[in-house]
């Protein structure tokens, strides 16, 4: 008995399969983070952004995405009550972990990494700042 697949519709059958789905998406949408080998976590996600000094009062809420903006990331401020932050315009990954940018594309607050879900950052205005996960938005 044979088949009524030929072998070339069957293994294009079996190629199709198998290939991503992420192959057949635009580029346009979404670029990485960071590099495939880096060990630096990814900070797309919800965060809380206050000054590394506890009695420091000052909030910034803000989510991390992962779609183009500018030379970085997009970003989405809730709330900020911290001037260093307030003008951000999208952010962007380093060698060591991303900065916060401005619309001119200048460096605002630059955050590396503590763990996964704690960052520390130095802002532009010489003051330092802690970034924790958000756990909502």
């Amino acid at each position: 008995m044979s088949s009524f697949l030929s072998v070339p519709t069957a293994m294009a059958v079996v190629v199709l399969a198998v290939t991503p789905a992420a192959a057949c998406q635009s580029g346009n949408d979404t670029m990485p983070t960071a590099d495939q080998t880096s060990d630096i976590p990814t900070p797309i996600g919800l965060w809380d952004i206050r000054p590394a000094d506890s009695a420091t009062p000052g909030l910034c809420r803000l989510a991390l995405m992962n779609e183009r903006a500018g030379d970085g990331h997009r970003i989405a401020i809730e709330t900020c009550d911290l001037k260093a932050a307030r003008r951000t315009h999208h952010w962007r990954a380093t060698a060591t972990g991303f900065d916060l940018v401005d619309a001119a594309g200048a460096t605002l607050i630059t955050f590396t990494p503590d763990t996964a879900d704690v960052w520390t950052g130095t802002g532009t205005d010489g003051r330092d700042y802690r970034m924790i996960r958000s756990a909502m938005f």
